[in-house]
């Protein structure tokens, strides 16, 4: 397994922020001659999110103008599996001058796209990179290299995917917060009052309220939700 392969394994457990995990990836890909990343998600029902190291100006134009709608890259890569190569010098008409445009903003002149699936979703994702190598040496680099980016592909979907979900996730009050960390750590309602000096009563209270927040059924479904998303440590 390549040392990429590593550094994805690795990064599935160090979630920072989204500039921080954009930084990480565009240092690590860029030592393999990788110039831009980005990931676009679009919802089927409208509107879209996208972490991009692209130029400023092509982001904003990109998602001001809902130009995911035209890209050739999401066209050709929707109806592929895995990554799909795109280089200006070889396309005309449209797809040429919508990756004209593109490099009118600052975007390099290759690169590669690859759909992601959301099952059981209304959107779909988009991971792409771009390069400023030569074309010969740029298609050189996705053959060398094709299994390895695709997997930072996944990874980078999933690692945004639960940052979007801790930053949605409804906000524990310090005492639910409490009773759930004692009962993630094996303690029943009654021993959680006598740590906490609450009665057993209160403690139910906490913990119902913390179901409400985050849709669980049981003392337990909460436990692990609150833990998914980022709210519980243990």
């Amino acid at each position: 397994m390549s040392q990429l392969f590593e550094w994805c394994k690795d990064m599935e457990h160090g979630i920072a922020s989204e500039a921080a995990i954009m930084a990480d990836f565009s240092k690590v890909l860029g030592e393999i001659g990788v110039h831009h990343i980005s990931y676009i998600e679009v919802s089927l029902s409208g509107g879209s999110r996208a972490s991009t190291t692209y130029p400023e100006s092509w982001h904003q134009t990109y998602l001001e103008n809902a130009l995911y709608r035209q890209d050739p890259a999401i066209r050709v890569a929707r109806n592929a599996t895995g990554l799909q190569l795109w280089d200006v010098d070889t396309l005309e008409g449209e797809d040429r001058a919508f990756f004209e445009q593109s490099r009118a903003h600052g975007v390099p002149h290759c690169g590669c796209a690859m759909y992601l699936y959301q099952p059981g979703s209304v959107s779909f994702g988009v991971f792409s990179l771009a390069s400023d190598l030569p074309a010969p040496e740029w298609r050189a680099l996705c053959r060398a290299h094709r299994r390895e980016l695709e997997v930072c592909g996944n990874t980078l979907r999933d690692i945004l995917d639960r940052l979007g979900a801790r930053a949605e996730a409804p906000k524990l009050s310090p005492r639910e917060h409490d009773v759930l960390t004692w009962a993630a750590r094996g303690k029943t309602s009654w021993e959680t009052a006598a740590i906490l000096g609450l009665t057993e009563g209160t403690v139910y209270q906490y913990i119902r309220s913390a179901m409400r927040k985050l849709g669980a059924c049981s003392k337990l479904h909460c436990v692990i939700l609150a833990i998914e998303a980022g709210v519980l440590e243990i």
